[in-house]
């Protein structure tokens, strides 16, 4: 009993601390102006300046409970309308769209969640100092866009937010990649902002519906008891409060006076609330619809070919003076841009600084005319002159990448051929006991035995050696003359 009152104090401040680091997620701006395309650009490029990034601190996981949480979220929303459809409850544009179409957002959010690559986000820079810190900083910029287009996205939009975004701060390849799932994740934002908007107008409107089986003195007195208590009404539920009265056969002008003196007194009135309400709800309605429609059709795209219209690395190496590279097959190209990333993190450079040392490699050789392969970039990336590009990259020499000789194939299995020869001559000649059986079985038992050690060291070396990657051609236009 004493030890448990001595730890109890212990356990109960670890309680504390522990639910005081539980932090909530950040709140996001996602319903911000809408902008022009032109002003877009002017926005990415500003955007890109004060954006200060670090690789401390990453949090892989971050993104995936808040998407999560998202989802729960528009889920709950969706099961309170779709109840109320049932029930022939009036509801608001933007609740039919979420009935009509939540099947697609279900199917989106659970794709993105089975596209999650912890390995890949882990190499995404987050924000240093903004009010997403900690947060990848590819996934600010899908919220910026999807906030000032009130995520009305198209294929050339998003090309020229990133390129101009890129005049200053370049983006990496994996933040590129990841950049498909970003704006989902902005959309599903977005989506569950409009569904925060339609749950409180819904409240709003039961609220206003339960009145009006009620006569004129009851709703009027309820009416004063809530501006005393509130000081000012939300427009949804005045909105919907007028075209229930409307609906009614009786004389509301009392109300309706009074209403309006309330009003009067914040510069206002019921027809110019009824006109906001009017618009908030057209607004919600062409918003979800906007997210809905450019989830699916974000989708659609080449998002293979979007990279290559946006990578650095990409612009860098298609100036390859052997024009061999832009011949290649796209798994050859992401080989080839995977061995940067790795350079890059190696050596502490950026990829687009690790390329950038990769051309010039390859255009000193074509000045002197040295000709295939050292005239080609993917010589210097992947090929035999890599130590080249490690040198020109760091600064210090590097010896050529050691490939070990096939004498390092051929020495184990005729080594193990001949303990097998030699082992099955000293069985015979143990069981025989004349030598020239001995020397016979092991003539004869050689080859068998070169065969099975051969077989042995196949398996063994495809086990503990990686198998090499051969560059392709892709020739979509046939031989090039």
């Amino acid at each position: 009993m004493d030890v448990f009152l001595i730890l109890l104090p212990v356990l109960l401040l670890i309680f504390i601390v522990f639910v005081i680091s539980i932090k909530k997620a950040p709140s996001v701006i996602i319903n911000d102006a809408i902008l022009n395309h032109e002003e877009l650009k002017s926005h990415a490029v500003y955007t890109a300046k004060i954006h200060k990034i670090t690789y401390k601190n990453i949090r892989t996981n971050i993104l995936a409970k808040r998407l999560k949480d998202n989802y729960n979220y528009i889920l709950k929303v969706y099961s309170i309308q779709n109840e109320l459809s049932k029930k022939n409850t009036a509801l608001c544009p933007g609740s039919e769209w979420l009935l009509d179409n939540f099947y697609i957002i279900e199917e989106e959010i659970k794709s993105i969640q089975q596209s999650f690559n912890k390995k890949s986000f882990k190499d995404l820079p987050v924000l240093k100092d903004e009010y997403l810190k900690k947060y990848p900083r590819v996934f600010f910029v899908a919220l910026e866009l999807v906030s000032h287009t009130d995520g009305r996205i198209d294929k050339d939009l998003l090309s020229d937010f990133l390129n101009n975004y890129q005049s200053i701060n370049t983006l990496s390849i994996s933040e590129i990649w990841s950049m498909q799932i970003m704006v989902k994740i902005a959309l599903v934002e977005k989506i569950r902002f409009i569904c925060e908007k339609i749950n409180t107008t819904q409240s709003e409107w039961e609220e206003a519906e339960s009145l009006k089986n009620l006569d004129s003195e009851k709703i009027l007195n309820i009416l004063k008891k809530k501006f005393e208590d509130k000081n000012h009404l939300s427009p949804a539920y005045i909105e919907h409060l007028m075209a229930v009265l409307r609906k009614q056969e009786i004389n509301h002008d009392e109300i309706i006076n009074y209403t309006n003196s309330r009003l009067l007194e914040i510069d206002s009135s019921i027809e110019k609330i009824v006109h906001i309400e009017h618009q908030e709800l057209a607004s919600q309605e062409i918003s979800i619809g906007n997210c809905i429609s450019s989830l699916r059709l974000i989708s659609s795209w080449d998002w293979k070919e979007l990279f290559e219209n946006l990578s650095s690395v990409e612009k860098i190496l298609i100036q390859d003076p052997s024009n061999i590279y832009i011949y290649q097959d796209f798994e050859t190209k992401n080989h080839y841009r995977k061995e940067l990333q790795k350079l890059s993190k190696k050596y502490g450079v950026s990829e687009t600084y690790a390329a950038l040392k990769s051309l010039e490699c390859a255009k000193k050789n074509a000045e002197d005319n040295s000709g295939y392969p050292s005239n080609h970039v993917g010589y210097y990336i992947y090929g035999r002159g890599k130590h080249i590009l490690v040198n020109k990259i760091t600064g210090k020499k590097q010896k050529e990448n050691f490939t070990p000789p096939l004498f390092y194939y051929i020495y184990p299995i005729l080594i193990l051929s001949f303990l097998i020869s030699y082992f099955l001559s000293l069985y015979i000649y143990n069981v025989e006991g004349k030598t020239v059986y001995a020397v016979l079985t092991f003539i004869f038992a050689f080859i068998p035995a070169a065969d099975v050690s051969i077989s042995i060291i196949n398996n063994i070396a495809l086990k503990i050696t990686p198998p090499d990657f051969l560059p392709k051609l892709e020739l979509k236009d046939g031989i090039p003359s």
